[in-house]
């Protein structure tokens, strides 16, 4: 649920570039109302915070040297969600769709994402994490090489990157969950800012390098992205 429920929001929020021109301020102060109603429930909450010991200070690389996997792992999770949420937008209108069909796909893509939190979850419960990892990164690279070589048409790219979207928008909760599992308790607060940091570094990178590719080759090499960096979590995670 920590994962799905922003998802969820980030699905809606797609299809509010219906509602106005995306070149004027309509949909910004849209924005702005929306992250301020936010905060009301929040503000009228009675409840204390929770109570926890003092948190233990951690390096990034005392935290690598505990959880190496979780570390690179929200450093890929950050550049692939920002290839995806960043440039499939881009990407999408490349190929032809207007703004409606655009957000459409994205709304589409982001709720698989979600949906499938739940198995990929369950099955992370029961198997070895970094097994899954393993097998989610190695089938966004599937996806993706399937995409490239046989999505001819509209319809497949699509489904691509539906199904990349579907694959690696778990993948952050997966290297968290992995990451907690190798920590004491006390170390969870310095670790997740270190983990916050590697996946926002990552989310940096990510679109940077899927438009520089784009620009580069052509839109169609937008998939390569996904084929590296799953190949890159997989084999050097």
């Amino acid at each position: 649920l920590y994962m799905v429920v922003p998802y969820g929001g980030l699905a809606a929020g797609q299809l509010l570039l219906n509602l106005a021109d995306a070149s004027g301020a309509t949909l910004f102060a849209l924005t702005s109302i929306l992250v301020s109603l936010a905060l009301v429930p929040i503000s009228l909450s009675s409840r204390p915070a929770p109570l926890f010991d003092s948190p233990s200070s951690l390096t990034l690389k005392e935290l690598f040297r505990i959880t190496p996997t979780g570390l690179t792992g929200c450093a890929v999770a950050g550049a692939t969600t920002g290839a995806l949420l960043g440039i499939g937008p881009v990407y999408a209108q490349s190929s032809g769709f207007d703004v409606w069909q655009t957000s459409l796909i994205m709304a589409a893509a982001i709720t698989a994402g979600a949906l499938l939190q739940f198995p990929i979850g369950r099955l992370s419960d029961k198997m070895r994490r970094t097994d899954v990892i393993i097998g989610v990164s190695l089938g966004s690279a599937g996806v993706a090489l399937a995409t490239i070589f046989l999505g001819g048409g509209q319809i497949a790219r699509v489904a691509g990157f539906i199904g990349l979207a579907a694959l690696l928008l778990p993948l952050y909760a997966l290297v968290l969950a992995l990451a907690n599992d190798r920590l004491r308790p006390d170390q969870m607060v310095a670790a997740g800012s270190g983990l916050v940091l590697a996946f926002g570094l990552g989310a940096a990178f990510g679109p940077v390098s899927a438009s520089t590719v784009m620009e580069l080759v052509g839109a169609d090499a937008y998939f390569w992205v996904f084929v590296v960096l799953g190949a890159l979590l997989a084999f050097g995670g």
